[in-house]
């Protein structure tokens, strides 16, 4: 089988809805989410996230760490990443991909939530890179 799987959410949408159509998230300081493994047995405990813009460099790949079976809030420091990798007033899609050599567990489920953008310094959850 395939060394990665991937789960991709499209920003703008297009008239397709799957057509990148960037947006400008310059206003924000972080890019937030939730997410948690079903269980212990189903947890890759790591993933990676990237985030694609129209800057030069075009992918931003972050690895993600240390998920667990309950519900725990990442934070990427969107000002911290380089404007030649990442263009805010252009973000277009932010994709999750599993590696088949960095899960621990290779099948299993990952729940997501609280997706989004805020200037709010994070309060404890997780931060990077």
């Amino acid at each position: 089988g395939s060394g990665y799987s991937f789960s991709s959410f499209i920003l703008g949408g297009g008239s397709d809805g799957w057509t990148a159509v960037p947006v400008n998230c310059s206003g924000y300081r972080y890019f937030v989410f939730s997410a948690r493994a079903k269980s212990a047995l189903e947890n890759p405990v790591s993933f990676k996230l990237e985030i694609k813009s129209n800057a030069p460099g075009g992918v931003v790949p972050l690895i993600v760490k240390g998920l667990t079976t309950s519900f725990q809030k990442f934070y990427v420091d969107l000002s911290l990443i380089p404007t030649s990798i990442l263009d805010r007033s252009s973000i277009k899609e932010i994709t999750i991909v599993y590696e088949k050599y960095r899960a621990v567990n290779k099948a299993g489920v990952v729940y997501f939530d609280d997706m989004g953008f805020t200037n709010t310094p994070p309060p404890g959850g997780v931060l990077f890179p």
